[in-house]
């Protein structure tokens, strides 16, 4: 742990560089991952309440959103399941 003014805690990141996975992604990477077009993301983030903040999206807060709707096709959601694991 490292200290900063303050005596505030601030913890590195433990990880090697190109090992983390990116949990915030643009309305068109997260279309890609979850199989859906990139107007129809915009337009459930804007449905579901998911902020979209400086053009981007938090993929697992939009994964959860779109498990609590009926409406969300199985297939679309494994997938995007799948590309979250690996």
């Amino acid at each position: 742990m490292v200290r900063r003014p303050g005596n505030l805690p601030c913890r590195r990141s433990t990880l090697r560089e190109g090992t983390a996975l990116a949990n915030h992604l643009t309305p068109t990477e997260l279309a890609d991952a979850t199989g859906m077009k990139r107007r129809e993301v915009i337009s459930r983030c804007m449905q579901m309440g998911v902020p979209i903040f400086q053009g981007r999206i938090d993929k697992t807060l939009f994964i959860a959103s779109l498990r609590e709707t009926e409406d969300f096709e199985g297939d679309n959601l494994a997938s995007a399941e799948v590309a979250e694991a690996s």
